[in-house]
């Protein structure tokens, strides 16, 4: 939105890249591969895997009794058809019934710990501060944060450029994260182990992203809901009273992050639309295109139960006098 030198672009970053020795990645990794993103574990914070993995087997035992022909025998994925569509549905809709666990659980508790979850996931099992192209995406927006700053108005918010750049740094580890979840879901990604170049590509088209938002000018953000506090964030404009609270904290943060997972799905051309049973009306309601909604509800059973005794441990710290049943 300033007139400003604008980061290195997508083609200056894929240079960088192909000549990048992947040994020097300051990611302690020797070779060039991640995780295996069809083995589950992978999304479990316990890094050296001391915890029982009971909660994310029944989890998906359940999942896979869920579908219209229950299959109790093979890993938990997904395919893209219309009896996915449905799953989801009957699962966005029932799962609060079925799960009930997540429920004696306030919102913005649940969102604060899968938030806290996944950050900590990312950071031991990806270490995104040791690539190159989530440097260039954190230095360019501290360039745009600095001049953004330095113009701001009489009337903007208490939000100082440190907390905006943590905030956008924070949101990309978990949206990260969370597309490699949900392409792990429908088994989309281009190998069964994750390599550092997949990594980097998605982080360019997430960085693609973040400029967007902070300019706020394309239309395809602008009729998004949730971008306008995005980009308020980015520029310290005023706004509303609840601003400060959507750059820190770490529920509202995950919200963010889902929405950006969301819009990322739809940017790609990867969006699971809910089945309709009124075409006609589908097609006259003219609304910005979405994932459908039961993706995000999926994605984050799963991080839970993956995640089971550590969360709720978590939570019984945090809030010693919540006492619902989690046994």
């Amino acid at each position: 939105m300033n007139a400003y030198p604008k980061p290195q672009t997508a083609d200056i970053v894929n240079k960088e890249i192909e000549n990048l020795d992947v040994v020097k990645l300051n990611n302690d990794q020797k070779t060039d591969e991640v995780f295996n993103v069809y083995n589950w574990d992978f999304i479990r914070a316990d890094v050296g895997g001391r915890t029982p993995d009971i909660h994310q087997a029944e989890l998906f035992q359940f999942l896979n009794g869920y579908k219209d022909e229950p299959d109790l025998e093979n890993p938990f994925f997904l395919e893209r058809d219309q009896k996915t569509s449905k799953f989801l549905s009957k699962f966005f809709v029932n799962s609060r019934r079925d799960l009930k666990v997540l429920e004696v659980i306030k919102p913005d508790c649940r969102q604060r710990q899968l938030f806290k979850t996944c950050l900590k996931i990312s950071n031991s099992k990806i270490n995104l501060d040791g690539y190159p192209a989530f440097k260039v995406l954190i230095g360019g927006m501290n360039d745009r944060l600095e001049a953004n700053y330095k113009n701001r108005g009489d009337l903007a918010t208490r939000i100082k450029t440190k907390t905006a750049l943590k905030y956008v740094m924070n949101v990309t580890k978990v949206t990260h994260l969370l597309i490699i979840i949900y392409l792990s879901l429908f088994k989309e990604h281009e190998s069964e182990v994750l390599k550092v170049h997949q990594v980097e590509n998605t982080l360019m088209s997430l960085t693609q992203m973040w400029w967007d938002l902070e300019e706020g000018i394309k239309p395809e953000i602008l009729k998004l809901g949730w971008t306008e506090d995005v980009t308020k964030i980015l520029n310290f404009q005023e706004g509303k009273p609840w601003l400060y609270y959507k750059a820190t904290s770490t529920a509202a943060l995950y919200s963010t992050a889902s929405n950006l997972l969301d819009y990322w799905v739809v940017q790609t051309g990867k969006p699971l639309i809910r089945s309709t049973s009124k075409p006609r009306l589908a097609k006259s309601i003219k609304r910005p295109a979405k994932n459908h909604q039961g993706i995000i509800a999926l994605i984050n059973k799963i991080i839970f139960y993956s995640n089971y005794q550590m969360i709720l441990g978590d939570i019984k710290n945090s809030d010693p006098g919540l006492k619902p049943d989690f046994n």
